[in-house]
């Protein structure tokens, strides 16, 4: 990302085949780092919910639709945040 004058704005395409376990955790690190670099407005995977929207869903339901969806998750334990971010991103359309 180049410094150029007048440039105010970058945007970020990032593709994921999330059907796929190792690229799903590759694509979480990315996100990461976005975040750690200093993206603050959304990526795919990073929606916000519209306000009044806000999903309280069980860990056990997006546990079971990650293994649906052939997402790499464990049988207990915290769900990892791409997992969730995964869940919001599918369910908001």
């Amino acid at each position: 990302m180049r410094d150029l004058p007048g440039k105010t704005t970058v945007e970020v395409h990032d593709y994921a085949d999330t059907k796929v376990p190792m690229l799903t955790r590759m694509h979480g690190k990315r996100l990461t780092a976005y975040k750690r670099i200093g993206f603050t407005n959304p990526v795919i995977g990073e929606i916000p919910p519209l306000p009044g929207t806000e999903m309280a869903v069980p860990a056990a339901e997006v546990r079971a639709w990650a293994k649906e969806n052939g997402l790499d998750v464990s049988a207990r334990g915290r769900l990892r945040p791409e997992i969730w971010d995964q869940y919001r991103v599918a369910h908001l359309a």
